[in-house]
């Protein structure tokens, strides 16, 4: 995967369900091997904090928003409430459908070539 120089500087922020963890984990190393500095709900959000706020702070200081689109997420009240969040920040939101029993490795290399076209 090659690395664009506007991508080496993207922040993007995956918002996705919990459910889907293990394949949004291996798009968060690929994407990170590209270049991009790369935030997940599961990476900022601690203890006893409030999670709508810390969200809020990060999709503001976010370039893009990944939205991975599965079944699970689809049902997930956070994702609606992180991407109708995005869209009232004027964020750049970037869908990907995830299929049952799809390929990972499909999935970041996509992710990456979308990024990249971004800049």
């Amino acid at each position: 995967m090659s690395i664009d120089r506007a991508a080496q500087q993207a922040r993007v922020y995956v918002s996705y369900s919990r459910k889907d963890f293990a394949v949004v984990e291996q798009s968060q190393s690929a994407l990170e091997a590209a270049g991009f500095e790369v935030w997940r709900d599961h990476d900022i959000i601690t203890g006893g904090v409030d999670w709508r706020v810390s969200l809020g702070r990060i999709l503001e200081t976010s370039d893009v928003v990944v939205h991975v689109v599965s079944p699970a997420s689809a049902a997930s009240d956070v994702v609606t409430w992180e991407i109708q969040a995005a869209r009232e920040l004027g964020k750049r939101i970037v869908r990907f459908a995830m299929t049952e029993g799809g390929d990972p490795n499909s999935l970041s290399i996509a992710l990456v070539s979308e990024l990249n076209s971004l800049g």
